[in-house]
């Protein structure tokens, strides 16, 4: 494989993680009783089972952790493998530097993301501000955050998620070649990733020579469906890839970015031919009483099932996507 597109997969693999891990986030900052519950209550049962313990468990963080009053702990919740970390440590060592890179951050639910350093340690670390759902402004003083270590066992599981080979982190001089810098949101050089390149010609090579030698048509029969094997591994990682970019991860609808990418082709496309051109928006009532009875888990399945009713209703006479909460859109 050439060294290129490994290089361009690795990338494009970090990037990935932070785009899907900032979108889970927004889901539990941009929530008014997130606030309720965290800042003003400071209600420990509701943390854990909605924010703190329930995060990690969720999405496989190794710490979760909340803020208030601009520097003040509001919870701090850890792993048997994160449970040397403190508050002030977290505090100090990245989220003052996210919430910075957040304040500058030209989105609504204002999250960002970074690699940084804890103790001799490497982090994973997404946050944003809480936000006030009506004015979707960010609630001044406020912050959680959600850090991953950078660990094998994370490495593994990149590289079976995107088709990467022998991921090893480096916090000293990294590898002249195969490797990408780590850097937090200022740009500043935390530790670096490589990899090995994957040749595979390399292995099977000397067994198709001599084959060729001994059953010359044999050989070339081998060679033929092992190239094929790689496109439909590439074809089907590629069509990975766009899944995970174009989806809602919690609801399997379309994601907001693509669905207003599609409204504005078919918008465009009406226009040109003076068709008619219809937006749908639908939003699940009195959706705060199913988290405030039930529990987050429980509103993230109402999401799900208000989805599959949609999807079937509609068929193929529309494009569903979710849009934000419990807000959905048609088009």
């Amino acid at each position: 494989m050439a060294k290129k597109e490994l290089e361009n997969r690795a990338r494009l693999a970090i990037k990935l993680e932070f785009q899907v891990r900032k979108q889970t986030l927004s889901e539990y900052s941009y929530w008014d009783e997130a606030y309720d519950k965290i800042i003003v209550e400071q209600d420990p049962l509701w943390i854990s089972n909605n924010s703190g313990q329930y995060i990690i468990e969720e999405y496989e963080y190794d710490f979760s952790v909340g803020v208030m009053n601009g520097n003040k702990q509001a919870y701090l919740t850890t792993t048997e493998s994160a449970k040397a970390l403190n508050f002030d440590e977290i505090f100090n060592s990245s989220l003052q530097a996210l919430i910075n890179t957040s304040a500058a951050t030209n989105t609504v639910t204002k999250t960002a993301g970074g690699f940084f350093k804890l103790g001799n340690q490497v982090y994973l670390i997404v946050g944003g501000p809480l936000i006030d759902e009506e004015l979707s402004l960010p609630r001044e003083g406020t912050y959680i955050a959600a850090g991953r270590l950078v660990d094998p066992q994370y490495l593994s599981e990149i590289e079976h998620n995107y088709q990467l080979f022998a991921l090893q982190l480096h916090l000293d001089e990294p590898p002249k070649e195969h490797s990408m810098p780590l850097v937090d949101p200022s740009n500043q050089l935390v530790g670096s990733l490589s990899w090995a390149p994957n040749y595979p010609s390399k292995k099977v090579l000397p067994t198709l020579f001599i084959l060729f030698l001994t059953v010359g048509v044999i050989s070339i029969l081998v060679v033929r469906q092992i190239l094929l094997k790689e496109q439909t591994n590439r074809d089907e990682y590629e069509d990975k890839l766009f899944a995970e970019a174009t989806t809602d991860s919690l609801t399997g609808t379309t994601s907001r970015r693509y669905l207003f990418e599609l409204g504005n082709k078919h918008f465009e496309r009406a226009r040109m031919s003076r068709t008619n051109f219809a937006i749908l928006l639908l939003d699940i009532d009195h959706f705060k009483k199913i988290n405030d009875k039930y529990g987050h888990s429980t509103g993230d399945k109402a999401l799900n099932h208000f989805a599959q009713i949609c999807r079937k209703q509609i068929e193929e006479l529309g494009i569903i996507g979710r849009i934000g909460g419990e807000e959905f859109a048609i088009v």
